[in-house]
């Protein structure tokens, strides 16, 4: 047979696997990651301070005579009587991913959410809270529905056009942004 191969030798290997290599993975992953992370994001460490202090702003509630106010840090008053509607109680927004998860998750999750309460602002604006494993968290949520009794409405049956709306802006205790609720809740 009259056919011609090529072999790396030994020498070609650790060629490759010692210089080559990293040369490449330092210019084609390290150094772009380092000019993102530079140009757009600050530091790592400034990134990882944002998000510790944004959890930690979400966890922070007080709730007074007249408003609600949400975290430590450049905190947001809301007041009570801008609250149209409080509804005890919120659907599963997970989808179809619940399945996946084990039994004792799913009541976890369940549990969370029949506690749990959506505020809904007399403009349009969206407020599922969650504050059942926070300290003190239950005792903020029971004190919110004693205080608005004619506005809290216990039982809902969501539609599926409102867990579609839900499952777009539920990052539970954030507020949302203003949205058209025409028939909805």
């Amino acid at each position: 047979m009259d056919e011609e191969a090529t072999e790396p030798t030994r020498s070609d290997w650790i060629a490759l696997v010692v210089i080559v290599f990293p040369m490449f993975t330092g210019i084609g992953a390290v150094i772009p990651l380092i000019c993102i992370g530079y140009f757009y994001l600050g530091s790592p460490a400034a990134v990882a301070f944002w998000f510790v202090r944004r959890e930690l702003n979400r966890k922070y509630w007080l709730l007074t005579s007249t408003e609600l106010i949400f975290g430590r840090w450049n905190a947001k008053s809301l007041p009570l009587s801008s609250i149209k509607k409080v509804i005890v109680g919120m659907p599963p927004l997970l989808g179809g991913v619940e399945k996946l998860a084990s039994p004792g998750v799913r009541g976890f999750a369940s549990d969370a959410n029949t506690k749990a309460l959506l505020i809904i602002f007399e403009d349009g604006r969206l407020l599922p809270l969650k504050l059942s494993f926070l300290d003190n968290g239950p005792f903020l949520t029971a004190e919110l529905v004693k205080r608005l009794p004619e506005r809290v409405k216990w039982n809902h049956q969501y539609t599926q056009q409102e867990i579609k709306l839900l499952r777009r802006i539920a990052d539970p205790n954030s507020l949302s942004a203003k949205q058209s609720l025409q028939g909805l809740f």
